[in-house]
């Protein structure tokens, strides 16, 4: 019985275990474009567990993933070069709001001589809320400075992680479909996306056309490898939809439980899947990899943020905070404990 429902219950420590000794790792592309998302030391670890695993002969590129990886690089590489240059745009349009309050000493004297001798005295003790706007951006500055240091260089010309991939990946990418399979598949994923058979379904109504099928692609290409290697799989991704997940209290719990069935019943080995940040997790203690804790920090801290503008929405948030709490003079006091935090 165990064995014909495996796909209903979780597997055993001794499962995964196995699983991690056997399986062949498969990767989507957003796992690939958060290389260009962390910092140098994090990439070179993200890197050092693939290598492990090339070693091995346990790694493999369904070609749909590859394919969208080349097209999205160098518009990715652009994104993240930006997200600097924005983060710093948007620390200065902050200091510019906190420096109107000067504005406030000139508005206050039309409005009669008896207030400006009155107030005059205020804006004379908030010397120190000036001083500290100016340690904020200088703050700021520096970190954001430091990120953009910490990163390989943004030249999509001559991009290390790239050649990198590419000795990893050598021979281990998959064959595209023909035109006429592609059109077959279409029409498959189609009828899958009416009975929300996962994956994909989510896509047909956020993307137009052959992109929505992506996902389903992506799928195809897993089952038809893993079924003629005979092979246990672990598909590591970014994804979060509940069209790859299974879901409580909106925490990922386990893979959606039809891709477990229909991997069982077609390749009639076991299938697991890890989100980027809880792979690199295990992969420090179930391959016996060296990773820096730092590294397991920072995949976590852009785990659950837009891919595309992670870091530049983390700094905004910051600032945004920060904007907040000073829209009245803050005292000394206040603004070091911000600062402080």
């Amino acid at each position: 019985m165990k064995n014909l429902f495996s796909w209903r219950l979780l597997p055993s420590e001794a499962d995964f275990s196995n699983l991690w000794e056997n399986a062949t790792f498969v990767f989507d592309t957003n796992f690939l474009l958060d290389l260009y998302r962390v910092s140098r030391p994090t990439v070179e670890d993200f890197l050092k567990i693939l290598e492990h695993l090339h070693r091995q002969n346990r790694i493999w590129l369904p070609y749909q993933v590859a394919d969208e990886f080349l097209r999205r690089r160098e518009k990715e590489i652009d994104s993240e070069a930006a997200s600097f240059n924005k983060a710093l745009s948007e620390l200065d349009r902050w200091k510019s709001e906190q420096q109107k309050f000067k504005s406030l000493r000139a508005n206050l004297a039309q409005a009669g001589r008896i207030v400006a001798a009155e107030v005059e005295n205020l804006f004379d003790k908030q010397k120190n809320y000036f001083d500290a706007v100016d340690e904020v951006e200088k703050v700021f500055q520096e970190k954001i400075k430091e990120l953009a240091n910490s990163h390989f260089p943004f030249d999509a010309d001559n991009d290390i992680i790239l050649e990198r991939l590419l000795l990893i990946f050598d021979s281990k990418v998959g064959n595209p479909y023909d035109k006429q399979s592609l059109q077959s598949l279409y029409k498959e994923a189609e009828d899958r996306y009416k009975k929300l058979q996962p994956p994909g379904f989510m896509d047909a109504k956020e993307k137009e056309d052959e992109r929505k099928y992506g996902d389903f692609i992506l799928w195809k290409q897993i089952l038809t490898f893993a079924e003629r290697e005979s092979l246990p799989i672990v598909f590591i991704t970014g994804e979060k939809k509940e069209d790859w997940w299974i879901k409580k209290n909106g925490e990922i719990v386990a893979p959606h439980i039809e891709l477990r069935r229909e991997f069982q019943e077609y390749v009639k080995q076991p299938f697991w899947m890890y989100r980027t940040q809880r792979f690199i997790e295990m992969a420090k203690d179930k391959l016996m990899v060296e990773i820096d804790p730092r590294s397991i920090e920072e995949t976590n801290t852009i785990a659950d943020a837009d891919l595309s503008d992670e870091e530049d929405e983390a700094i905004k948030q910051v600032i945004e905070e920060l904007v907040e709490r000073t829209k009245s003079p803050l005292s000394n006091s206040a603004m070091a404990e911000f600062i402080e935090r």
